[in-house]
C-alpha cells in the first residue's frame, strides 16, 4: 500500500512541474517566427559582412607583355596543362628549325628533337612543314605536317600527323595521310583532334573539304567537299582556314581567313557515313555575329576566342556560348595575329607577323625604329588580367 501511495505521489510532483515548464515555454517566442528585434540583428549582420568583403572598384587592366621574338611567322600555338608553350612556324627552307619549344628561360628548343628538323629527310623522321598543333586528353602533342611539296604538279610528300608524349618527349605515333590528301591541290592548315574517339579533323583549303581521320584504323571521310562556308564572303577559296574544337567535344568551329563568318557543325553528325552530303550541309550553322579574324581558339570552359580587327583596331574577342561577342583588348601591337592560344591559368598568348615597311616606300625619317604601336617582326605576346 505504501509503494501505491508512493507512487501516487511522484506523478503528481511530475504533473506539476510539467504545467510550469508549459507556462514558461508560453512566454518565449516561437523558434519560427522571428520578432522584430532577431530580424533587425540578422539584417545587421548580413551588413556587416558586406563590409567586411573587400569588392575592388573595378577589374584589374589587362596587361599585354612581349614574351619572344620569332625567327619566322607563327602558324600555330598550343600550350600544356602543365603551362609548356609550343610554337609552330613558316619559312623556307633557311627556317631548318620550324617546331619549338619556349622555355621559361626564353630558351627556343627545337621540338622534339634537332634531329627532327635537320637530320634524315625520311618521311617518316622529319617535319618538313608543321601548320597546326593540338593537345589531346593523353597529354600527348599532335602536329599536322603539311609536308613538303618539291614539284608543284605533284602531290606534297610526308603529309602525317605525328603524336609526341610529352612526359619523355618521344614521338610515339606517326600517321601518315597520303591517302586523305593525293592530289597536288590539296592543302591541309588546321586541324582539331577527339582523343576519346580518336578521330582528327582536318580542314584543306585547297581543295576545300574536311577530312576526318579514324586514328586506329586510319579510314578517310572528306565532308562538305567544296561547302559555301568553307569560302570566303565572295566565294572564293580561301588562303587560311581556323578550326576549334569545344571543351565537350560537341561542336567543331572553323572560320576562313577571309570571311566575317565563323561556321559550327555538331561533330555527332559528321560521324554518319552514310548520311547524304546535302543533308550534312544543312545542319552547318552560322555562329555569332560575323566578325573578321586571322586566329582561333577555345578554352576548357568550351568559349571561344578570336584574334582580329574590331573596329578597324587589332584585338581581342571572346564569345559567349551563345554567340554573343566581347571585346576584351585591342592595341595596334596585335596587327598580324596569326595564332591564339589559352593558357590553363586563362591568359592568352598571341604570335604576330608584322612585314617591315619596304625601302622603296621610305621617306626620308624611314631610318627610325618601327614605333610601339606598330613593331615589325614576329612576336609572341601573352595578355594577362582577362577575367573569365
Amino acid at each position: 500500500m505504501r509503494r501505491i501511495i508512493a507512487l501516487t505521489l511522484m506523478a503528481a510532483m511530475l504533473l506539476v512541474v510539467g504545467c510550469e515548464r508549459a507556462d514558461d515555454d508560453d512566454d518565449r517566442p516561437a523558434l519560427t517566427e522571428p520578432t522584430d528585434e532577431r530580424a533587425e540583428r540578422e539584417r545587421d549582420l548580413d551588413r556587416d559582412i558586406e563590409r567586411d568583403i573587400e569588392t575592388p572598384d573595378f577589374a584589374p587592366e589587362p596587361i599585354l607583355e612581349q614574351l619572344a621574338m620569332l625567327p619566322a611567322p607563327a602558324s600555330a600555338l598550343t600550350i600544356s596543362p602543365n603551362g609548356r608553350v609550343f610554337i609552330a612556324m613558316t619559312g623556307d627552307d633557311t627556317q631548318q628549325i620550324k617546331l619549338v619549344e619556349l622555355r621559361a628561360n626564353g630558351e627556343q628548343r627545337p621540338y622534339p628533337a634537332e634531329r627532327w628538323h635537320t637530320g634524315s629527310r625520311n618521311a617518316d623522321r622529319s617535319l618538313f612543314a608543321p601548320r597546326a598543333l593540338r593537345i589531346d586528353n593523353a597529354s600527348r602533342l599532335w602536329v599536322l605536317d603539311s609536308g613538303r611539296q618539291d614539284d608543284p604538279g605533284m602531290a606534297a610528300d610526308g603529309v602525317k600527323l605525328v603524336a609526341i608524349n610529352l612526359g619523355n618527349d618521344e614521338v610515339e605515333e606517326v600517321v601518315p595521310l597520303d591517302t586523305a590528301f593525293p592530289a597536288a591541290a590539296n592543302r591541309p592548315v588546321d586541324f582539331a583532334i577527339d582523343g576519346e574517339l580518336g578521330v582528327a579533323y582536318i580542314v584543306d583549303a585547297g581543295e576545300p573539304a574536311l577530312v576526318m581521320v579514324d586514328l586506329y584504323t586510319g579510314e578517310v571521310q572528306r565532308l562538305l567537299e567544296n561547302d559555301a562556308a568553307l569560302h570566303t564572303a565572295d566565294g572564293e577559296r580561301a588562303t587560311n582556314i581556323r578550326v576549334a574544337l569545344s571543351a565537350d567535344l560537341r561542336y567543331l568551329y572553323w572560320q576562313a581567313a577571309e570571311s566575317p563568318d565563323i561556321y559550327r557543325l555538331e561533330t555527332e553528325a559528321m560521324r554518319f557515313p552514310e548520311m547524304p552530303a546535302e543533308e550534312l550541309a544543312t545542319l552547318v550553322e552560322l555562329f555569332g555575329e560575323p566578325r573578321a579574324g586571322s586566329a582561333l581558339a577555345s578554352d576548357d570552359e568550351g568559349q571561344l576566342y578570336l584574334a582580329g580587327n574590331t573596329d578597324d583596331e587589332p584585338g581581342l574577342v571572346r564569345f559567349t556560348h551563345f554567340g554573343v561577342p566581347e571585346l576584351l583588348f585591342s592595341d595596334p601591337r596585335l596587327a598580324g595575329a596569326s595564332a591564339l592560344a589559352v593558357s590553363p591559368a586563362g591568359d592568352l598568348l598571341v604570335a604576330t607577323s608584322v612585314e617591315a615597311p619596304a625601302a622603296a616606300e621610305a621617306d626620308s625619317e624611314a631610318d627610325e625604329e618601327p614605333t610601339d604601336d606598330t613593331p615589325a617582326g614576329h612576336r609572341l605576346w601573352r595578355l594577362a588580367g582577362i577575367t573569365r
